[in-house]
């Protein structure tokens, strides 16, 4: 058996990360209208993927005065501490999975820099025979190279965004896509395979 997992919203608690992650910008002084617009310019900036040093770019056109040095550090230090927000349920599959011999590999997207600091720092590393992170939100192409290095026999990919769920699965019919559900926030996709709200609902063989 192969899992291919995705990071964010499925092993790590992105929500209350991302609560944190702007309060460090209020910190500075930063209002939450000005954080949560330049935020967005960001991601449109770079076609929808945030790189924090476009966001602290974008702020300091509107502030001169702020310590980008500093907001910068401290947003490092928060991804220094992602082990906190990884879920326990997730941990405990990892084990389950690899004590079983299954291989794990990891497909995230998002800032490189920052994605791997927070990979790095969450104590999970270890698990995966592979750790890809892109910047694109299009996970087929590279998905099709770990396919290749995992094998024959069954392959799992668990992801919570529905547009990513619906692309892997209309390129990849023979793989078993699972959503995670783990808040209302979430929109289903009807595509999936099957829906699960933890770790705990996955039998591990």
């Amino acid at each position: 058996m192969t899992y291919i997992l995705d990071f964010d919203g499925v092993l790590f608690d992105d929500q209350r990360f991302k609560s944190d992650f702007g309060h460090v910008f209020s910190r500075y002084g930063v209002s939450h209208g000005v954080y949560e617009q330049t935020y967005r310019q960001a991601k449109e900036a770079r076609k929808g993927m945030y790189q924090i040093d476009v966001h602290l770019a974008l702020l300091h056109e509107t502030n001169s005065r702020l310590d980008i040095k500093n907001i910068r550090r401290d947003l490092f230090t928060l991804a220094s501490n992602s082990r906190t927000y990884i879920f326990t349920d997730a941990k405990k599959f990892l084990a389950a999975a690899q004590e079983r011999g299954n291989m794990l590999f990891l497909l995230s997207t998002g800032d490189k820099i920052f994605q791997e600091a927070k990979i790095e720092a969450s104590g999970i590393a270890d698990f995966f025979a592979q750790i890809v992170i892109i910047k694109s939100s299009r996970k087929a192409p590279s998905l099709a190279g770990i396919k290749k290095q995992a094998g024959r026999g069954e392959v799992v990919f668990i992801d919570d965004k529905r547009e990513v769920v619906e692309e892997i699965k209309k390129h990849n019919p023979d793989i078993r896509v699972v959503q995670m559900v783990r808040g209302s926030h979430v929109v289903k996709s009807e595509h999936a395979d099957a829906y699960i709200k933890s770790f705990l609902e996955i039998n591990v063989k």
